[in-house]
């Protein structure tokens, strides 16, 4: 293209001529999707935390307050992924049902892994690893500023932040001035008087400073993206025959073991079963509260020994059959230890450990059967220990919909020696149990769950204080 050239017209007047050109389009600039900063986040989260806990127990409000901390995280994210809703709702769904620790944990994790899968898609892993790394450092970090300034301030080196200086000096004018005009106006206007007058309980209002200063402390790092750790890579094969742990001794030790597990079966069924006679001065009772609990131990020690000698099971064609039977003699003995701790619930009652103790030994016994899988199939030990975890897992999230204190009172009350002291120091869910029984303490079962609100509200709560509330007369209700 030639550029166009006027001969005789000067050239200050040549250079002025743009406005003889076309004005260049300016290019659109792309639509941005705006985002809100973590500040603004826990502005609506502090005083929705005060409205949901604040001077009410904790029931329903943990699951809505879980849900808030998840929405607004994942405010101004590209999309909503189903996948974290769901995880989020499995994990609230324990608190929903009753408020208890471990109802609690599961809330927790499904929050974390939530808030990992939403940010980082298929690194949920690395998202829960990283932001469980991160989260103490996140909670010490705003303790470091004012920390600093004692520290100085301390020393009499003054204060190191100039912005500090800055917004001393800027607002020190405007803040003093305003409560000296304040005080004279609130002198001059009678309303205003009033108003001033209205009484603050200082200490509770310092408690409740203390609250949202908490709130904010615990609760921002889970406003902003987690960060994405670095797994440690699995380990390979673990060097044991350091240990003395090898194909020879692993053969050697299966055969004793098995003889060992075997000989005490056929002694224990012929206590159990056959109804032999017991050492002097013991009871049934008292045999088997004695050997419940370690044959619970041999049991675990059974299943990490297969772990160990994994590396040997096909280097000797015996060892696969061996390593079966050991498991399967280990399994019986589990099941042994449950039905002494039936012979001994019988006796004594049922109780709280008791249960845990049944629902562990049912749990070793599953593991069992895993490894008996495992050596079948020859999974690698990596594959076991995933199984076992999701089968615990499964177990404790199942549990916290039980309500055992119902269970308890029940078998409590209906045995031959009712413990009644035991069965009225159970929890108020327990009410519905104890409620048709003449136990001669009406405050036994009139210890009903409370549900003031929405807030405190709990799927078990409400359904013990409706039964009982639908089968009490009226006359009988305090």
């Amino acid at each position: 293209m030639q550029t166009l050239t006027l001969r005789g017209v000067p050239h200050r007047l040549a250079m002025d001529g743009w406005w003889l050109s076309d004005t260049p389009a300016e290019t659109p600039r792309p639509r941005t999707k705006r985002r809100p900063g973590w500040p603004a986040k826990l502005a609506l989260l502090v005083p929705v935390a005060d409205i949901l806990f604040w001077n009410h127990a904790p029931g329903l409000s943990l699951a809505l307050f879980a849900t808030l901390i998840f929405a607004l995280s994942a405010w101004g994210t590209d999309r909503l992924r189903a996948g974290p809703v769901l995880a989020l709702l499995l994990g609230a769904l324990p608190v929903v049902e009753h408020v208890q620790a471990l109802s609690v944990l599961f809330l927790l994790g499904g929050l974390t892994v939530a808030l990992a899968w939403q940010h980082l898609g298929d690194g949920i892993a690395a998202g829960v690893a990283g932001l469980l790394k991160t989260l103490p450092h996140q909670w010490v970090a705003p303790l470091g500023f004012p920390l600093a300034v004692l520290r100085r301030v301390s020393l009499g080196e003054g204060i190191p932040f100039p912005a500090v200086i800055a917004v001393f000096r800027n607002w020190s004018v405007p803040v003093g001035g305003a409560l000296i005009f304040a005080a004279l106006l609130i002198e001059a206007n009678p309303v205003l008087a009033e108003l001033a007058t209205i009484e603050i309980e200082v200490s509770d209002l310092l408690r409740r400073a203390a609250f949202w200063l908490g709130i904010a402390m615990v609760f921002s790092p889970l406003l902003k993206a987690p960060p994405k750790a670095t797994l440690p890579a699995w380990p390979g094969r673990v060097g044991v025959e350091r240990f003395g742990i090898n194909a020879a001794s692993t053969l050697r030790a299966l055969i004793v073991f098995n003889l060992l597990i075997g000989t005490h079966i056929v002694i224990d069924a012929t206590f159990l079963i056959g109804n032999d006679t017991l050492p002097e001065g013991m009871s049934m009772a008292e045999y088997a509260h004695r050997s419940a609990y370690p044959l619970l131990a041999t049991a675990l020690l059974a299943g990490l020994f297969a772990l160990c000698t994994r590396p040997f099971w096909r280097e000797t064609p015996a060892i696969r059959p061996l390593m079966l039977l050991w498991l399967g003699l280990n399994a019986v003995l589990c099941l042994s230890a449950l039905s002494r701790l039936q012979v001994y619930v019988e006796a004594y009652g049922l109780t709280y450990l008791r249960v845990h103790a049944a629902i562990w030994m049912a749990l070793v016994a599953a593991g069992l059967v895993l490894l008996a899988w495992q050596v079948v199939r020859g999974h690698t030990n990596r594959w076991m220990l995933g199984r076992l975890a999701t089968l615990a897992v499964g177990v404790l999230y199942l549990c916290c919909f039980v309500n055992f204190a119902h269970l308890i009172a029940t078998s409590n009350v209906n045995s031959e020696r009712r413990d009644i002291r035991y069965a009225c120091s159970l929890p108020a869910t327990a009410a519905g149990a104890l409620k048709d029984v003449d136990t001669g303490m009406m405050a036994c079962y009139m210890n009903t769950p409370r549900v003031d609100g929405w807030r405190d509200w709990g799927f078990r709560n409400w359904r013990v204080a409706r039964y009982v509330a639908q089968t009490t007369p009226a006359e009988a209700m305090p």
